[in-house]
């Protein structure tokens, strides 16, 4: 998935907008001396052709080490990139200080900088990103190697939801006062979906509990005390799973639910389960932290990537990323059950044609069998017409009196009942078992109980709702002379409907109102994604070698230091230049500039060196200096301080300054001091510090 990268002009505008003296700085460190007046827009392009030139751009890629080749591979990867970011990637590879080091030196020598179009994130330069590209192995930075085995399929197939929902539908007496299952239906669930125990884990716990989660969350389970098992919740999350009932029920996991229980939103999208699932090769193994960075990748891809804790729990939890020894594998091929656990589109007509290969069986004795390869929908509707009895290759549901009646309250008719059974399986049913239907909806509506708006209308207003269109549109249903149901609770509309149909608005009869069903909000559908391209990525190559010729580059340009006429504070800066890895040749040495603002470091016997030192770290913004320095009569001290300001008394300079991390002042003579480095801006510091 390509993601937007920040044009050349982007890093010409951050290096023109900058600080005046850090960029001048930064030119003198490659270009040499700068000349006054100068223009910013022509040394930018200076140093632009510099850093292209084909011999310069190999000595910076040759210099770079394999914890910054890595760098540069997650910056170009996720794009424009906080610190933050970069911290949990190398969580387990490099500790925060030495990250900041790497970032830092990065930054000096123009591989990296901060992007202003970004909210100054960091980013790799235009001006050596190809050349940099071409040498990172975008496999190594994700920790691949090839899969050795194939891992078992995931437990969590559309099977195992329907069966477990068909279970608890039909289940009597089966939840206790504090809305676990009781002892002898937990033995009996885990004995019709065995997988739901691991076998490292015997205890039942984890992936029955991960499950039960799953179907409080969508709403299948209601209620704590006393709680019931919706089937319209349940049917309400398969429709919206066209990208997979697994994912969505997955998804389900990981959410927010508001005080009052009437709203639920997922954290997690399923169709981001589904893209990052399809994302990942079974063909590699990603060891350490190689699955959380990839994951990270492709859900920044889709523009969700602070959801990729969420997804790579979900992902080994429930098994479709299995850990090894080797590291995290995906199951081969259909192994998964993803593809099952697509959504076949239902007939659109009540008379169409039977499968042309049946998915279910249904014998004398009003036995149901689903075969392997039944889809979702067949699983979904047997789960709600029969009760599940026994689990193997197939699954056996009975049907008898007491499942109809669950059927019926889940609003499916004798008519359905019997010609989607037909359809499954693909020929006629067994006479007894259409008699059964019949007979069983008689008896069931013998009897009804109604949820919604009764009306009561007499004379010309009951014909006058009745032949209403609008009131047609709201289903309203006849229960007797005068007496009309409206299975609804928005009582607007059907005044709005009554006033349509040229009535007055009645009076209204207070009375119980229904329970309002759990809402399920679902997040912001990601970005779409290319899953093949994601994978690309992992299967990229480096273009040409690196050059290995970093260290012998350092120690020549060591040999040329010495043969150097120079001040020795003007060699030691030099020398310092080298071993950071921003002179690239010798050139560059000879034509070595040292403006009066810039110096890093002084010592004990170069008094103005440390005045200098201390009036570049006040002139910065208050970057820290780390100082040594022996008061009158004491041993020698080391301190961190922000410096104030320079101030001239009696017996010479005296530094004001603020303890570094406190309130606390303190005053250091210059003349005390043995050694005085000002600390470059740190990476993870005050954005104070870091932008300008």
């Amino acid at each position: 998935m390509e993601l937007k990268r920040p044009a050349v002009e982007d890093w010409r505008d951050a290096l023109v907008a900058g600080d005046t003296n850090s960029f001048l700085l930064l030119v003198r460190n490659y270009l040499g001396a700068v000349k006054t007046p100068y223009n910013k827009h022509e040394l930018v392009s200076r140093l632009e052709a510099f850093m292209q030139a084909p011999e310069n751009a190999a000595a910076i890629i040759g210099f770079l080490s394999d914890d910054e080749l890595a760098v540069v591979a997650a910056v170009e990867l996720l794009g424009p990139s906080a610190p933050t970011a970069l911290v949990e990637l190398f969580a387990y590879r490099m500790k925060p200080e030495t990250l900041d080091a790497v970032v830092a030196s990065l930054v000096d020598r123009l591989v990296l900088f901060r992007c202003p179009a970004a909210d100054y994130a960091l980013a790799v330069a235009p001006p050596l990103r190809d050349a940099a590209l071409a040498v990172v192995d975008f496999g190594r930075f994700f920790e691949t190697v090839p899969a050795k085995t194939a891992p078992e399929p995931a437990w969590l197939t559309g099977d195992l939801i329907c069966t477990v929902f068909s279970f608890l539908f039909h289940g009597r007496k089966q939840f206790r006062k504090n809305g676990l299952l009781t002892k002898k239906a937990q033995e009996a669930l885990v004995a019709l979906a065995p997988e739901l125990v691991h076998s490292q884990m015997p205890q039942l716990e984890t992936r029955y509990s991960d499950v039960m989660e799953c179907f409080r969350n969508t709403g299948v389970i209601e209620g704590v005390e006393d709680p019931s098992v919706n089937a319209d919740a349940f049917g309400a999350v398969f429709d919206r799973a066209d990208t997979g009932l697994v994912f969505e029920f997955a998804a389900a996991r990981h959410c927010e639910v508001s005080e009052d229980g009437s709203s639920r939103s997922f954290v997690v999208d399923a169709k981001l389960l589904r893209n990052v699932f399809e994302a990942i090769p079974s063909e590699v193994t990603f060891g350490g932290m190689g699955l959380w960075r990839y994951v990270k990748y492709v859900a920044t891809s889709c523009g969700c990537g602070q959801l990729t804790d969420f997804i790579v729990d979900l992902l080994v939890r429930f098994g479709f990323v299995h850990a090894t020894k080797q590291g995290y594998s995906k199951p081969s091929g259909d192994a998964s059950d993803a593809k099952r656990s697509a959504k076949t589109p239902k007939a659109k007509k009540a008379d169409a044609a039977p499968r042309a290969t049946p998915t279910v069986i249904v014998d004398g004795s009003h036995v149901v069998k689903v075969l392997p390869e039944a889809d979702d929908d067949a699983r979904r509707f047997v789960a709600v017409a029969a009760r599940p009895e026994r689990r193997d290759v197939v699954l056996s549901a009975i049907v008898d009196r007491d499942s109809a009646f669950d059927a019926f309250d889940a609003g499916i008719g004798a008519d359905t009942l019997s010609r989607r059974l037909a359809e499954l399986s693909g020929g006629p049913l067994p006479q007894s078992l259409l008699f059964s239907f019949e007979s069983w909806e008689k008896e069931y509506q013998s009897v009804r109980l109604y949820f919604g708006f009764t009306i009561v209308a007499k004379g010309p207003s009951a014909m006058a709702m009745e032949h209403s269109p609008a009131m047609k549109r709201l289903d309203v249903r006849k229960l007797g002379d005068g007496i009309y149901f409206v299975a609804t609770d928005a009582r607007a509309d059907i005044e709005s409907a009554l006033v349509k149909a040229g009535l007055r608005l009645p009076s209204r009869v207070t009375g119980a109102t229904p329970g309002s069903r759990v809402r399920v909000r679902k997040a912001a559908h990601p970005k779409a994604l290319d899953p093949a391209s994601c994978r690309a990525v992992l299967e990229a190559k480096p273009g040409k070698a690196r050059p290995n010729d970093g260290d012998r580059r350092i120690a020549a340009l060591h040999r040329a230091l010495k043969k150097l006429d120079r001040k020795d504070w003007e060699l030691r800066e030099l020398e310092a230049r080298i071993n950071k890895k921003i002179v690239l040749n010798e050139a560059q040495l000879k034509v070595a500039d040292f403006p009066s603002v810039g110096r890093l470091e002084a010592g004990s016997l170069d008094f103005l060196g440390k005045a200098r030192v201390a009036e570049d770290a006040i002139a910065s913004g208050g970057a820290e200096l780390d100082i040594q320095y022996k008061p009158k009569g004491g041993d020698v001290i080391r301190v961190l301080v922000v410096p104030v300001e320079l101030r001239k008394e009696t017996e010479g300079l005296v530094l004001v300054a603020r303890i570094s991390g406190t309130d606390k002042g303190i005053e250091i003579p210059i003349s005390a001091v043995s050694k005085i480095r000002r600390l470059r801006k740190g990476f993870f510091g005050d954005r104070r510090h870091e932008q300008h």
